[in-house]
């Protein structure tokens, strides 16, 4: 399964704590200083993995940026690749939930916009962070080289989303399959596909226009005729 290698770069980690009845106030603020310190150090690596790739970001670079000691970081965080594999996940969680708010507030009617919407919104923070296409071609590298697993799972997420919305202009009689004689499944993955290509090759200026121009040949394609 094909999947956008970039679009965990999210900063401001959303990921919930909780904190047990049973714990003194003591324990309490203990597990808050080290949630806060964990997500400060996730947050700082991103700003260096953006900045200058996964090759050029260091332990150190980010033990200086963040304020903590190497010892620190480390406590947290063996190494660099398993920093990294943090910085992955959470971030696709915090891009798919901005992906859900974002089409929260378009025409539900138009399955082509909302399906656009999502992925501009899991791939925005490459349009907004992400300056060099080098740096771009790094992180890709890495993605797959150290946190393959996490993407591929999270691919399925995408996949079943465009389904669903494909289902949906189907049954209310929006969007035509037959003529492409291809199911809803299979156009969710050449989309899917198609996104993930454009994400990893395309040059970081020319992403968020070329996967508008993608989505509206589909939309095209797909049109029922008289409309």
């Amino acid at each position: 399964m094909a999947y956008n290698a970039v679009v965990f770069f999210k900063s401001n980690s959303k990921a919930a704590f909780h904190i047990n009845s049973s714990h003194t106030l003591c324990e309490a603020k203990k597990i808050m200083a080290n949630k806060e310190t964990r997500t400060q150090i996730t947050e700082t690596a991103l700003e260096c993995f953006v900045k200058h790739g996964f090759s050029k970001t260091s332990m150190t670079m980010i033990s200086e940026h963040s304020g903590y000691s190497r010892v620190t970081v480390h406590k947290y965080f063996k190494n660099k690749s398993l920093l990294f594999r943090n910085v992955v996940q959470e971030g696709l969680q915090n891009s798919l939930e901005d992906a859900q708010q974002k089409i929260a507030q378009l025409d539900p009617n138009d399955s082509w916009q909302i399906i656009e919407a999502y992925l501009m919104a899991i791939g925005r923070t490459v349009f907004e962070q992400v300056s060099d296409d080098r740096v771009l071609r790094d992180l890709n590298d890495a993605v797959y080289d150290i946190a393959d697993d996490i993407i591929e799972e999270k691919a399925q997420v995408t996949v079943d989303f465009i389904r669903q919305q494909l289902d949906r202009g189907i049954h209310e009689q929006r969007i035509d399959l037959q003529s492409l004689r291809i199911n809803s499944n299979e156009l969710a993955q050449l989309v899917d596909y198609g996104f993930s290509g454009i994400m990893r090759h395309a040059p970081v200026k020319e992403i968020k226009n070329q996967l508008h121009n993608f989505i509206r040949i589909y939309r095209k394609a797909t049109e029922i005729k008289g409309l």
